[in-house]
């Protein structure tokens, strides 16, 4: 009985596992950071409206408001396209792994396959 046949059905699962575990990509915790930031930024902006002009906080956004908002979305797209590349790029590594993994095993079995045995000397 070959030994890399899994016994159970939470083997499968455990092996499955360790081979999805893949480092997390930087860039994607970036954008939810640079998101999370435009979404405080316009939240606090809709806040002043309501508040005293005099507050460092309104005269803060009142003058630097506009730039940061467009700061903040370049950083977002930035990141998102970074990340969007990066996981591409993981993702066609592990494809070739596995069809290289793949192609092994197939070559491998086919060498055992009844179809290449030679015929019985009769």
């Amino acid at each position: 009985m070959p030994s890399n046949i899994p016994i159970s059905d939470e083997e499968t699962a455990n092996q499955s596992t360790a081979r999805n575990a893949q480092p997390l990509n930087p860039f994607f915790r970036l954008v939810v950071v640079a998101a999370g930031s435009f979404i405080v930024t316009i939240l606090a902006s809709i806040a002043t409206m309501f508040g005293n002009e005099q507050a460092p906080l309104t005269r803060f956004l009142n003058h630097y408001g506009g730039g940061l908002m467009a700061g903040e979305v370049a950083l977002t797209l930035v990141a998102g396209l970074l990340a969007l590349i990066t996981d591409r790029r993981q993702s066609g590594r592990r494809l070739q792994t596995r069809t290289g993994m793949a192609a092994a095993s197939v070559a491998d079995t086919d060498e055992d396959s009844p179809s290449n045995r030679p015929p019985p000397e009769t």
